[in-house]
C-alpha cells in the first residue's frame, strides 16, 4: 500500500513540475518554485506577469520558436514578459531562448530583481533582457547571447543596476 501511494505522489509531482506549450498568465500574487516551463510555438510568450507580483525560485524557462521584430506594443516571443506595473523577484532561474527574435525577459513599466541566475539567447536578433520603464536590479547573473547580432541587455527607458554579473 505504501509503495502505491509513493508512486502516485511521484506521478502527481511530475505532472505539476513540467508545463509545455501554453502561455501562463500571472495576474495575482504568485510564487513558482522548481518549475520547468517550455514553449515551442512561434510568436508566443511563455510566462506573462500582468499587474501583479511574482516570485520565481529555481525555475527553468525555455522559449523555442521564431518571433517578429515588433517590440512596440505587445512583444510576441518572450520567455518572461513583465508588464502593467508588476513586480518580479527571481532567484536561481535559468532562461533559454532558441529562435530568431526570441527574448529572455521584457520589462514594460515594471520592476524586478534577478539574482544568481542565467539568461541565454541562442539565435539571431535575440535579447537577454529588454527594459522599457521601471527599475531592474541584476545581481550575480550571467546573460549570454550566442549570435553577433543579438544583445544581452537593451534599455529603452528605465533604470537598471548591474552588480557582480556578466553580460555578453
Amino acid at each position: 500500500m505504501k509503495t502505491s501511494i509513493k508512486i502516485l505522489l511521484l506521478i502527481l509531482l511530475l505532472f505539476t513540475v513540467n508545463v509545455k506549450a501554453e502561455t501562463i498568465t500571472v495576474s495575482s500574487k504568485t510564487t513558482l518554485e522548481n518549475k520547468k516551463i517550455e514553449d515551442n510555438r512561434d510568436q508566443s510568450n511563455v510566462l506573462i506577469v500582468s499587474g501583479s507580483e511574482l516570485k520565481l525560485n529555481s525555475c527553468k524557462i525555455t522559449k523555442k520558436g521564431d518571433g517578429t521584430d515588433n517590440l512596440s506594443d505587445t512583444p510576441n516571443n518572450v520567455a518572461i514578459l513583465i508588464k502593467d506595473n508588476s513586480k518580479v523577484d527571481m532567484e536561481k532561474i535559468e532562461v533559454n531562448t532558441e529562435g530568431s527574435f526570441s527574448h529572455g525577459m521584457y520589462f514594460m513599466k515594471s520592476n524586478g530583481n534577478i539574482t544568481d541566475s542565467s539568461i541565454n539567447t541562442n539565435n539571431k536578433f535575440a535579447t537577454g533582457i529588454i527594459v522599457d520603464g521601471g527599475k531592474i536590479i541584476i545581481d550575480k547573473t550571467k546573460i549570454e547571447t550566442k549570435e553577433h547580432d543579438s544583445s544581452g541587455l537593451y534599455v529603452i527607458t528605465g533604470e537598471v543596476e548591474v552588480k557582480n554579473s556578466n553580460i555578453t
